[in-house]
């Protein structure tokens, strides 16, 4: 199960509605004789419960350390109700969505783009560990010395510029194809003046992914990256050195971004002996630390923001192990919880139909008597009857609110049956987690998430 899937698993009602052959083998079972959680239990599809074996858990485990804050504040996150509101509102379009996840410190496309790139992972069985890091020099032919001269001039005498043309239309005139042909008339005036209007082959083709000419834009901001190898020989020797890369780190979860967080780009030399860049990223810390290097709330208001060691926060003894367990003992109780309050939301229907079918009884009796008695008004035995109907109008009535006194008793006797706290300690003592544990657990998870403070995780409280 993928980092976000538990949200559907564990959180749509239907998963905990029992079908009808399966409520039918219930019977009544004196609590004398069983479990409190057993009870409960019978109530609920217990295999929309998380496992504690469930991937999402082993995941929380193996995070690695240099991406460990990151990844459980993000999965901290994703509990979170205004995430998952957010998330699963369908009126919400791409804008809307931009905006709120923002601040939440998520970026919607980043985590578009790594949603993407696990799901191909997973069609096409990519099993192997991800590189930590992705080199990205964002090289164009703008960095090039006359770039857009070099790539025209290139690509005219080998005759290989190309021009979209309309391929095929349907009846109705709308293009159903198109394709890419060699413009054997173009000139280098021509290009110049409007490059976007011409082609050159490629590696990538960003018009799209199915076309075989593999094609792309003549633009000076083209990626050198995406141009064959024959003009990247070409143009070797005027590739010039002043040049600046990015180190683009792959994390586990999508990176979080506050604006109380100092995300910068620092430039380093790999070539260097590691002594030196880690004296230099240590002295880097050391001026960040006195406030020497501002986020972008410190430039704006003066504030800064410092990250702690955040495992002293923690009120257990902090393993990635028990980590994950945390993460396992919230989940399970936010699902009992919500299996819980779903049944009870059915037993207090359940009794108000009840109660509502009893009092429609009462009036439809009453209206009967008091039909039936004034059929008799102008009789000898009126006076009799009417005597005997208010009598019986009190002793029914009474036996109506004893009635309704008992199910309400009932509904709430059965109600404390699905009882989050006690079933889930009861549950977790085949997984050798204690009561007191478990407390120290929701403890932990509940500040952060239902709280919403995973962000201090990852920018700290603010500094004096």
């Amino acid at each position: 199960m993928d980092y976000e899937e538990f949200n559907d698993k564990y959180h749509r009602v239907e998963n905990y509605k029992l079908p009808a052959h399966r409520l039918a083998k219930i019977r009544p079972v004196p609590f004398v004789n069983i479990k409190k959680s057993e009870r409960a239990l019978l109530y609920i599809n217990t295999d929309a419960l998380p496992k504690i074996d469930d991937n999402i858990y082993n995941q929380i485990i193996k995070f690695p350390n240099f991406d460990y804050v990151n990844s459980i504040a993000y999965e901290m996150l994703i509990r979170t109700q205004e995430y998952k509101q957010t998330n699963r509102n369908k009126k919400l379009n791409t804008y809307e969505k931009v905006k709120l996840f923002d601040k939440l410190g998520v970026d919607f496309y980043e985590v578009r783009r790594f949603n993407l790139k696990n799901d191909a992972r997973r069609v096409h069985y990519y099993d192997r560990e991800q590189d930590l890091f992705e080199s990205d020099y964002d090289l164009t032919i703008d960095n090039i010395d006359n770039g857009i001269d070099k790539l025209i001039n290139f690509y005219l005498e080998r005759k290989q510029i190309l021009k979209r043309v309309k391929y095929k239309e349907n009846i109705i005139g709308v293009i159903t194809d198109i394709k890419y042909k060699i413009d054997k008339n173009a000139t280098y005036d021509d290009i110049f003046s409007s490059p976007s209007d011409f082609y050159i082959p490629a590696k990538f083709d960003y018009e799209n992914p199915r076309n075989k000419y593999r094609i792309s834009k003549i633009d000076k901001d083209i990626s050198l990256h995406a141009l064959k190898n024959e003009f990247l020989d070409h143009i070797e020797k005027s590739i010039p050195n002043n040049i600046k890369g990015k180190i683009l780190f792959n994390f586990t979860r999508p990176l979080l971004r506050f604006k109380e967080s100092a995300n910068v780009d620092v430039q380093i030399n790999l070539n260097l002996s590691k002594t030196v860049i880690l004296d230099l990223i240590s002295k880097l810390k050391d001026e960040f630390d006195r406030g020497s290097v501002k986020t972008p709330i410190g430039f704006l208001y003066d504030k800064n923001y410092l990250a702690k060691d955040w495992k002293k926060n923690i009120p257990f003894k902090f393993t990635k192990k028990s980590m994950s367990r945390a993460f396992f003992v919230y989940d399970l109780y936010k699902a009992i919880d919500f299996a819980f309050q779903l049944k009870k939301k059915q037993l207090e229907e359940s009794r108000d139909k009840e109660i509502q079918k009893i009092k429609d009884d009462f009036e439809t009796k009453m209206i009967e008597q008091e039909n039936k008695i004034n059929r008799l008004q102008a009789t000898a035995s009126y006076k009799e009857e009417a005597k005997s109907f208010k009598r019986k109008k009190n002793s029914l009535n009474k036996q109506k609110e004893n009635e309704i006194k008992e199910i309400k008793n009932k509904c709430k006797f059965e109600s404390q049956t699905f009882n989050t706290q006690d079933v889930l300690v009861e549950l977790l003592e085949k997984h050798k987690i204690t009561a007191y544990t478990c407390k120290k657990y929701l403890q932990f998870m509940r500040k952060y998430i239902d709280n919403a403070k995973y962000k201090e995780l990852i920018v700290g409280t603010e500094t004096a």
